[in-house]
């Protein structure tokens, strides 16, 4: 069948490479939709071969991205509708109906109790929402977190499904020869102990508690910091005050995460408790072999692992918990694997089961030519 996956935009996040790891993957013939900014995901889905569409939208309250993408639905002739991200989800379901696509998905990335993708939820955020779900067949939740609040939203709960963000276990899985190479990439010798956070630079992820979590550290750590967004310069000014500016490195947006996680000692997450999802960049890191300092990730709910320190939201905890991850730091590469546990996450049975939804709601048969064969590339 085809398949066109709408999403707001494609620069570098957790659902942005979701929709590059399912398209490359999928048995079905896709092609992807970004109502803005294509991005680095979008050219990298563009390098292994698959259609994007740049819809051009200028604002939030651009109504004329909804006229484009009708054109595109019956143009193409889509058998079903994968939407993501709040803007995606209600432009994609609308035009979906106006176009007459017998089915849309709804993937269901980032509710948390206060925000949805980082903005305040309103009573009007919820009301469109709600009224646009009844366009969709299907919603699928990432974590069972996820499926809870969407409950608590008034979604049917017969319409969910939790099917949860994937990982590419292979491509994550820790290499030594990497290891010189990416601590050359984020500047540190080999006699330094580097901790590293990945994320969007946003108050809900907790970065100023690492912040001050990490200066407690002695001087040979540095904290390097994956990601961009609105808080880059509140924490560059918290690092000054806590004289820990030199030992903070800021490599912005970045899609080799692979790579550079091999250069770190260790990880940390720091995200409120509210507004986490899933946690994809903190199963990447375990995916690493890496010792992880974590106040809360829903992927990894009753997950018993020695390498997963979780603490409390609180600066005195992370600074303890970051000191008792640091015996957790491994001289070689053996102790560098992923927990066999992970393997619930891995990206080609996560993408089946998102394949087999389709072929359900669509009553096809089950096509999965694409899931074997290696990926053309990798963000």
């Amino acid at each position: 069948m085809r398949v066109l996956h709408v999403i707001t935009g494609l620069r570098a996040g957790g659902a942005e490479v979701q929709v590059y790891d399912h398209a490359i993957r999928s048995g079905h013939e896709v092609e992807v939709a970004a109502l803005y900014d294509v991005g680095q995901v979008g050219e990298q889905l563009r390098a292994a071969g698959i259609v994007v569409h740049d819809l051009r939208m200028g604002s939030n309250r651009d109504l004329r991205v909804m006229p484009r993408l009708v054109r595109l639905l019956r143009s193409r002739k889509f058998d079903l509708v994968h939407v993501h991200l709040y803007r995606a989800c209600l432009y994609g379901r609308i035009a979906a109906a106006i176009a007459r696509v017998p089915v849309v998905v709804t993937t269901e990335h980032s509710l948390g109790t206060r925000l949805m993708e980082g903005r305040p939820i309103t009573p009007s955020v919820r009301a469109l929402y709600r009224a646009t779900d009844r366009l969709s067949r299907r919603t699928i939740a990432v974590s069972s977190v996820v499926r809870d609040r969407l409950v608590a939203w008034g979604i049917a709960p017969a319409k969910i499904e939790v099917i949860p963000n994937g990982v590419d276990l292979e491509r994550f899985a820790f290499r030594a020869e990497r290891r010189a190479a990416a601590r050359q990439a984020i500047g540190c010798g080999d006699d330094e102990l580097v901790v590293g956070a990945v994320g969007r630079l946003v108050p809900s992820k907790g970065y100023d508690l690492i912040t001050r979590g990490f200066s407690t550290l002695p001087d040979q750590a540095r904290l390097v910091i994956v990601g961009d967004g609105p808080e880059r310069a509140a924490i560059a000014d918290l690092a000054r005050s806590l004289g820990v500016e030199d030992r903070v490195r800021f490599l912005g947006e970045r899609l080799d995460i692979d790579h550079l996680l091999a250069g770190f000692d260790m990880f940390v997450s720091a995200s409120e408790r509210g507004e986490e999802t899933f946690g994809l960049a903190t199963v990447e890191a375990l995916a690493s072999g890496l010792p992880i300092v974590v106040t809360y990730c829903p992927a990894l709910d009753g997950v018993d692992d020695p390498r997963i320190v979780r603490c409390a939201p609180e600066t005195a905890e992370l600074a303890r918990s970051l000191d008792r991850a640091r015996a957790l730091v491994a001289d070689g590469t053996e102790s560098r694997r992923a927990p066999a546990v992970l393997e619930r996450f891995a990206i080609k049975a996560v993408v089946r089961q998102v394949d087999d939804l389709y072929d359900t709601l669509c009553k096809g048969p089950t096509r999965r030519g694409r899931l074997d064969q290696a990926a053309p590339g990798t963000p």
